[in-house]
């Protein structure tokens, strides 16, 4: 089972289900947990939203006043949830894995920001820890380090991170080693504040289990905070198919590339037919010009990804410069736009636009056959 842990800072957010969406789709997790999501009484509708179309069940945690607040959400299809204890720092959730013969406990932590309140934290999870069985997952915004090298330009508090370790090794959990990036949680204006305050931690057992998983750190998006990626499987599903996106409606690029395509089709000898063959000449035409717009799109991306990381690698060790803190902002800010803008064209806005259209376009057609 593959799991997806994000610190989102705020469920509401523009853009942020579709975000988390895409990410359901380009990484295939089964199971997803959500920190601060700054709400409470959320409707279970509310969170298919944050979904595919694939089964889902939902428990959360409300957020005080506007701090807090967590989520899980599933595939039942995958995991079938046996007990779930909840507090207002964690979900502990008890289960079991289609085709695994284990009884899986997974814990989301969003951990407080005082460190006595943590310590408590911790006493209560080594307190409960006793009363189940199963091999133990451990994920969230633990808001704590471990050692000194996982903060940059930020206190480090030795006290919290001994307490921190301590915890880690009462509870008998083990950590796999990061890929795609050192820090989780990268935050700070002028000066870029890197800290790894986001993992996964699992017992002995899991390990032994899956001792190939891998934990990615995925780029933050529309969050502080990265999201992170326990994968225990690697599956190749294929290309994915076509589609047309609502968003695409509001392109001018895509109102000439269907009108030119319409007007490719000279003779009409049945108008059901004829509005087939400009169906299929639609979806040829926007497969070209998708795959154009996709390389454009994607080439601006990773120019300002790539200086954005070498910048935040810099800032690792040695304070950057007036020049390169304007630059560091000026590309977050077009980066962050750009994520806003396609999460927005993604949104289903236009979709009684674009049945007009084809209603239009099959009374032409069929007037004429």
């Amino acid at each position: 089972m593959n799991i997806l842990s994000i610190n989102i800072r705020g469920v509401t957010g523009s853009g942020k289900s579709d975000w988390v969406r895409k990410l359901k789709k380009d990484w295939r997790f089964s199971f997803l947990g959500i920190q601060e999501t700054h709400q409470a009484g959320l409707p279970d509708q509310f969170w298919n939203s944050f979904w595919d179309r694939s089964p889902m069940e939902v428990v959360t945690v409300d957020a005080v006043g506007r701090s807090g607040g967590m989520a899980c959400l599933w595939d039942p299809g995958v995991f079938s949830v046996d007990n779930v204890v909840k507090n207002q720092n964690f979900i502990l959730i008890t289960g079991r894995v289609k085709g695994v013969d284990i009884v899986l406990n997974l814990l989301c932590v969003y951990a407080p920001n005082d460190p006595g309140r943590r310590r408590l934290l911790w006493a209560n999870l080594i307190n409960l820890k006793p009363h189940f069985s199963g091999v133990w997952v451990a994920f969230g915004d633990f808001n704590d380090v471990r050692y000194k090298e996982e903060r940059v330009n930020s206190i480090f508090d030795s006290l919290a991170a001994s307490a921190f370790n301590d915890f880690i090794h009462t509870m008998g959990w083990l950590e796999y080693p990061l890929s795609g990036g050192n820090f989780t949680c990268i935050s700070g204006h002028r000066d870029v504040k890197l800290s790894k305050l986001d993992r996964f931690l699992v017992c002995d057992d899991f390990m032994n289990k899956w001792p190939l998983a891998k934990v990615n750190v995925l780029p933050k998006g529309l969050s502080d905070h990265c999201p992170i990626f326990l994968s225990c499987i690697n599956s190749d599903y294929g290309p994915p198919p076509f589609k047309f996106y609502n968003s695409w409606l509001d392109v001018q690029e895509v109102n000439r590339v269907i009108t030119r395509a319409v007007g490719e089709i000279s003779t009409i000898e049945n108008g059901v037919v004829a509005l087939a063959n400009v169906l299929r000449l639609i979806k040829s035409k926007l497969k070209e010009w998708k795959e154009r717009s996709r390389v454009i799109e994607e080439k601006d991306a990773i120019v300002l990804r790539k200086t954005l990381a070498d910048l935040e690698k810099m800032a690792e060790v040695a304070r950057l410069s007036e020049e390169e803190k304007k630059i560091r902002l000026n590309f977050t800010s077009k980066l962050k736009e750009m994520e806003v803008k396609k999460n927005q064209r993604l949104a289903a806005k236009g979709s009684d636009q674009m049945v007009e259209i084809w209603r239009r376009q099959f009374i032409f057609f069929s007037s004429r056959g």
